[in-house]
């Protein structure tokens, strides 16, 4: 028998293997099911914890009111009124022991304890947040409720006491400890951070998880972590790298990702950062302008004549060219003189020997002669 997979969200049934439940789950209809059903819990909680304070608030004033309107009789008629009432937030006193009661205790008693603990655990539900809180926009997951996170070479974040404030940290060891004939165990952390004025790193061994969390990556929500850890649970993704990568919109038509906020850029609007960027941009411009002058200044310069031989140099004031006419007489003359040198200052054509004249020589004519 194939077994099916149902999901609440989408009130659907599946085949039940891992390939068909990460399709469904990555699909644009869960994810927007699961963000509106997690919407409605918070908005339902929080409506639920608004409207137990207006009540209580409330019925102290009704109670505050009864209690001046009585005592306001009491004093009319003589007698003194009794104590106030004591506060919600306090415990009432314990009843004083009986001699012969010692270490006994009525069924009655322990009945009403154990009603007034029911009614405690009924007047405060509470959701499970998988240990993700969201403080200015960051969003953080509680060491406590995700050691199998914390490994060692990870980045992290810890609580100092003296500092009273929360540090970037790395996990430079995990150990962990098995409690004999149990199946318990528990982890300890070493971890180096550095404190702010202290050059050198600090270093504490045997750190509890409880006083470290992790911090996730920006632009990461409160949903989208929420929806990372459930997949991390189902065993789609082992870390939260790989949570983070495959946390990517796929659109069902294309099936190309989306468009989304990484990275959320901050522009500090100080005075002094808003005087220091307008002195940058001045002096970008002033350099392009500069750049922009010399070029047009060199442009105008090599464009002065009509040709190569008109256009001066703007550096030297002379021609870009060569001066053919020094060059050609200064030629001319050293000819001349290796020439005197080489025949001795005569220079004469030869005379080339006359043919036999004692033949007549033949002429010979043509048709077109005549």
């Amino acid at each position: 028998m194939v077994e099916r997979h149902y999901c609440k969200f989408c009130n659907v049934w599946m085949q039940g293997d891992k390939t068909a439940i990460k399709h469904h789950e990555q699909g644009k209809k869960h994810k927007e099911l699961v963000e509106e059903t997690l919407k409605q819990k918070r908005k339902a909680k929080s409506e639920a914890y608004h409207s137990e304070r207006d009540l209580q608030d409330q019925l102290r004033e009704i109670e505050e009111a009864a209690q001046a309107k009585y005592a306001q009789d009491m004093a009319r008629s003589g007698v003194l009124p009794p104590p106030p009432p004591r506060r919600g937030g306090q415990a009432p006193p314990p009843p004083p022991r009986q001699p012969g009661a010692r270490g006994k205790r009525s069924q009655r008693s322990r009945s009403d304890t154990r009603e007034e603990e029911e009614v405690v655990e009924q007047e405060e539900p509470k959701e499970d947040d998988h240990g993700i809180y969201a403080i200015r926009g960051e969003v953080f997951l509680e060491g406590k409720r995700h050691e199998d996170k914390l490994e060692t070479g990870s980045a992290c974040q810890i609580w100092v006491e003296e500092l009273d404030e929360w540090l970037d940290a790395l996990i430079e060891k995990t150990v962990v400890h098995t409690i004999p004939n149990t199946d318990l165990s528990f982890r300890r952390f070493t971890i180096t951070y550095m404190v702010p004025g202290v050059p050198q790193p600090t270093t504490e061994t045997e750190v509890r998880s409880d006083r470290l969390r992790i911090k996730m990556p920006a632009g990461v929500t409160l949903e989208t972590a929420q929806r990372m850890i459930l997949e991390m649970q189902n065993g789609d993704t082992t870390t939260v790298e790989e949570a983070v990568k495959a946390q990517v919109v796929i659109d069902e038509e294309t099936g190309m990702g989306e468009w989304s906020t990484v990275v959320v850029r901050e522009i500090d609007e100080s005075e002094e950062a808003i005087a220091q960027r307008e002195a940058e941009a001045q002096a970008e411009a002033d350099k392009i302008a500069e750049e922009e002058k010399r070029r047009e200044a060199l442009e105008d310069f090599s464009s002065q004549g009509d040709n190569a031989l008109g256009a001066f140099n703007p550096w030297g004031g002379s021609y870009k060219g060569v001066q053919i006419d020094k060059d050609l007489s200064e030629v001319k003359r050293a000819r001349e003189e290796e020439i005197m040198i080489t025949t001795n200052g005569s220079v004469d054509f030869k005379k080339r020997k006359k043919a036999n004249l004692g033949k007549k020589q033949k002429r010979i004519r043509s048709e077109d002669d005549d």
